[in-house]
């Protein structure tokens, strides 16, 4: 269904066969997506090269031009390692750590204190 909705879209901004990739996150409606579009325009272009039929080329191969975002996938990594470490909030690891110091006498770090800096401590702590 969504491709139906794509593939008007690109008819409307006249851009049917330019469409190189498509980008998007792991969802699997993504990869039903890039299928579905590919056998509709496949009936009125051609995917190959070297063909001879006539049809206008089309740069677009389906799954093949499907592009997982960067950032989603950066972002599930780093989501799955915070939760395997069992890493919670700043002001939580900072309290482990402060324990951790008092049980072993040494403290050479510092932890911003700034609820903004939440993910940036947490990796520093996963460092430390």
């Amino acid at each position: 269904m969504l491709a139906v909705y794509v593939e008007k879209l690109l008819k409307e901004i006249n851009i049917t066969e330019k469409l190189f990739s498509i980008t998007g996150d792991n969802a699997g409606n993504n990869s039903t997506l890039c299928s579905d579009l590919f056998k509709k325009l496949k009936a009125k272009y051609d995917d190959k090269v070297d063909s001879l039929v006539g049809k206008p080329r089309m740069r677009f191969h389906g799954k093949e031009s499907w592009i997982r975002c960067l950032a989603h996938v950066t972002s599930l990594i780093c989501s799955d390692v915070l939760s395997d470490l069992k890493a919670g909030s700043a002001k939580k690891a900072k309290k482990i750590l402060n324990s951790w110091n008092a049980e072993h006498e040494c403290n050479t770090y510092i932890l911003p204190d700034d609820g903004g800096r939440s993910s940036i401590a947490k990796v520093r702590l996963c460092n430390l």
